[in-house]
Formats: structure tokens, sequence, C-alpha cells
């Protein structure tokens, strides 16, 4: 009877907390920290770069005297460096682990991938591309160290993006910039309250440390739409006319759209990019000219954010 030898190496990664997904988190091309269906078994120590990005601090010299003037900071873009070692259960299991790391880096060429923390909290991730073929070096026909460098031109990670909603028109009127419902400033009682109504407010979570990026989906029919937040308002000087109509303000590309078309022109004033902060904000959707059809709907898509 023949003997057969069991080449188990999973002690190598077992202590490895955090498992590193590159690609489609749903199907990564390459997991780090764990052994992969060929058996081999991919160790990586701290990522450089990952834990937060460097600040960029503009700063300009005080022309009378000393010291000097700060602008504004802003985060730099990344650079993760990733090094580490694979062993394989033969030789040309090595080589092919090889090949499927430079296919993992390369084979997208020219399209963002995600780096993602696969066991932190909320699964955050980053939009990289390679910088170049990944270093190798042969240890033995059965292990070699590697590795590679990301680049990511957004320094803020974020998590799985999800859908909030919907938020139906507000048919409530405000008086002396006190609503009806609220308690006025005369009295600790409330206004007697309106009938019950469909919703028109929700919460939009964010788990994350930094504001949050959203896509403001807005439903017809909606005459002069206005999106409030806890961040500030958006005012579109627009009408979306019927319910096949669908407006969109998007903080992430700046834009805001009609079926699909760029409004630049229904920018109101006051209005801003509302950014989700941390622990999330109420979100409401109003008419300026009285609206309040029951058909009218905002969808919020938005992902936790961090440093």
């Amino acid at each position: 009877m023949p003997v057969l030898l069991t080449d188990d190496r999973s002690y190598l990664y077992v202590e490895h907390g955090i498992r590193w997904h590159l690609g489609d988190p749903a199907a990564p091309a390459l997991t780090l920290n764990d052994a992969d269906e060929y058996g081999c078994a991919w160790l990586i120590g701290d990522v450089d770069g990952w834990d937060a990005p460097a600040v960029d601090l503009p700063v300009d010299r005080r022309p009378d005297g000393h010291g000097s003037f700060t602008g504004q900071p802003t985060y730099e873009a990344r650079t993760l460096t990733v090094e580490g070692t694979v062993t394989a259960p033969s030789p040309a299991a090595l080589a092919d682990a090889h090949r499927r790391l430079r296919t993992a880096l390369l084979g997208n060429l020219g399209r963002a991938w995600r780096w993602t923390a696969a066991d932190e909290d909320g699964t955050p991730g980053l939009w990289v591309e390679p910088t170049g073929k990944p270093l190798w070096r042969h240890l033995t026909d059965r292990a070699a160290d590697f590795g590679f460098t990301l680049f990511a031109e957004d320094p803020i990670k974020t998590g799985a993006p999800a859908a909030y909603g919907p938020t139906q028109l507000t048919n409530l009127e405000y008086q002396g910039g006190y609503r009806i419902g609220d308690a006025q400033p005369w009295t600790s009682q409330p206004a007697p309250a309106l009938p019950d109504a469909p919703v028109t407010v929700i919460t939009v979570p964010n788990a994350g440390d930094e504001d949050a990026h959203a896509l403001y989906r807005i439903t017809g029919p909606v005459p002069q739409p206005m999106i409030q937040t806890a961040r500030g308002f958006v005012h579109l000087r627009l009408d979306v006319p019927t319910a096949d109509d669908v407006a969109e303000v998007d903080t992430y590309t700046g834009s805001v759209t009609l079926n699909g078309q760029n409004r630049y022109d229904a920018w109101g004033p006051g209005s801003v990019f509302p950014l989700i902060p941390p622990q999330g904000t109420p979100v409401r959707l109003r008419s300026l000219s009285g609206g309040a059809d029951p058909a009218a709907k905002l969808h919020v898509i938005t992902a936790p954010a961090w440093r």
C-alpha cells in the first residue's frame, strides 16, 4: 500500500487575523493570509499605507512677521506596499502561483481593482491600481518571497454600498420658522399632530469615521425638489414631472442629471453636495413649489467611509 504524505501548512496563516482580497470581494482574484484552492499559502505582514493616509497641509509665510498661514488640509493619495511569502505543495504549484499573482495584478490593467480587508469591521476597501509587475524571489522549489505596490488615488476607504429609502414628499408647512407639529418656543407642548402620512424622513447611516459620498435619486413627480440633510441642502431649479423621470445628485462626481442629461443650470442658490456624516443623518425630500404627490420618492445610495 503506498504511503501518501500530506503537506498541511495551515499553521502558517492561522494566526494572521486579517485576510486581504484583491479584485471583486465576492470572487477575488487573490486572497492573502489564507490558503487557496491549489494548496498554496499566501502570507503577508502589515500592509504599509493602509492604517491612515498622509495629509497635505499648504503653508504660506506671513508677509510681515514671524510664522505662517496654513491652508485647508487634505488627504494625499495612498500607496500600499505588500510583502509576503507563498508556499506551495510542489514546484509546479509554485510556478502556477507566480502566474496567478501576475494575472491578479496585471490582468485588469487600466481598470481599478478593490483591495479589501475581509475581516475588519465593515469590510473596508480601496479602489487601487497596480504600479508594475510583482517582485518574486525563489527561496526553495516550493517557496518564494513576493512583493507588489498598489496605488489608490482616492484615499478614503469605503464599505459595501447600500440603498436607503424611499423618502416621500413632506406636506408639512412652515410658519415663522417652525414646523407645524414641532414644539413652539413659547410652550413646552407640541402643536396638534398632523394626520398620519407616508414616511417623509429617513435616517441614512454611516458606520465609518469620515464623511461619505452619496447618490440622491429623485423619482417624480416633484416640482422644484430640495433634499435636506444635517450637512445642508441641495435645491434643484427644475421639475421632475412624472414617475418615469429621474433626477440624480452625485456628490462624488459633483454632478446633477435629469434622465441622464447633465443639468448644471439647475443648481439653486445656497446648495451644497451634502455628504453623509459619521453616525448618519436624517434626510428629507421637499418641493419648494408646494408639490406633495405621494408617488414621488427619494432613494439614497451610499457606503460607510473611513480614513
